[in-house]
């Protein structure tokens, strides 16, 4: 990704990594790529952005009982 991105801005960072502003060298194209610090982070941190989305979609429908088996 180095080769091919430059790395214009750091746009955040917390306890899983760091999210980095880049921009395409030879299309000018902009993305944003979120790094992890460690491979289990990147699970937990996938896990953690599931649950609160589905929690999120359908808040209505939700017993305690639901939220007990998420976790």
């Amino acid at each position: 990704m180095q080769n091919k991105y430059e790395i214009v801005e750091i746009v955040g960072e917390g306890a899983f990594g760091i999210v980095m502003k880049c921009k395409n060298k030879e299309t000018g194209e902009w993305i944003e790529t979120k790094t992890f610090f460690d491979e289990d982070l990147k699970i937990l941190a996938n896990l953690i952005e599931q649950a609160l989305a589905w929690v999120h979609r359908a808040p209505e429908d939700l017993s305690n009982d639901d939220i007990d088996d998420i976790f």
